[in-house]
């Protein structure tokens, strides 16, 4: 699997959820959701998923594999999402 796997945002909620040691939350703006972090770290540019606002959503792996390693949690999510990263 590369770069153009699909992962549904709900996975990469849960990831977040059991990978940050700090509390989160999400907002959405027009083309991404913008993670905030409670020690003021932000990650601004999760996309919304394909074809913009949709229930079930899905991103691509890359965007996955890019926010693990900017929040440090690229261990953890190995973990949570494999096929991300494979």
């Amino acid at each position: 699997m590369g770069a153009s796997t699909f992962i549904p945002l709900e996975r990469v909620w849960a990831m977040l959820k059991a990978c940050l040691s700090v509390g989160w939350t999400s907002r959405p703006t027009a083309h991404n959701h913008r993670i905030f972090l409670e020690d003021g770290r932000i990650y601004p540019s999760l996309p919304l998923g394909e074809h913009g606002h949709r229930r079930d959503a899905e991103v691509k792996a890359g965007h996955v594999r890019n926010l693990a390693r900017q929040l440090g949690i690229e261990e953890c999510a190995r973990r949570e999402i494999p096929e991300a990263f494979s």
